[in-house]
């Protein structure tokens, strides 16, 4: 299991974990892959047939070739653009009912993919 390495709560109560998931593959270099985790609040009420534990979306962010000595300082910088850049967007009001409604589509989405066979 990856280790934490930062959790987030936005002002409209999504959850954004970061986890390690780096791992050295030559020498003295590193590959960094951070795993983003994003889930809805806690009182969101979900609807029929979604699990809290499936109604998340995830998103990796890697970077290759790292030096031991910047494994660090990499990734908090990963962390910290991605939460300049995402924050925006998954801060908005409105995002929880907007990712609910996506998870649904995608149930539905996979259910119709499973029958036409």
């Amino acid at each position: 299991m990856a280790d934490m390495v930062k959790k987030v709560t936005l002002e409209n109560g999504i959850q954004v974990s970061f986890f390690d998931r780096s791992n050295r593959y030559f020498g003295d270099f590193h590959r960094i892959c951070l795993q983003v985790v994003i889930e809805l609040p806690l009182e969101f009420a979900l609807t029929q047939g979604l699990d809290r534990d499936k109604a998340q979306l995830e998103r990796s962010l890697e970077k290759m070739g790292v030096p031991s000595a910047e494994v660090e300082e990499t990734i908090s910088g990963l962390i910290e653009s991605f939460l300049q850049t995402a924050t925006a967007y998954l801060g908005k009001p409105e995002f929880p009912a907007q990712m609910l409604t996506k998870l649904q589509q995608q149930k539905r989405k996979a259910a119709t993919l499973l029958f036409k066979r």
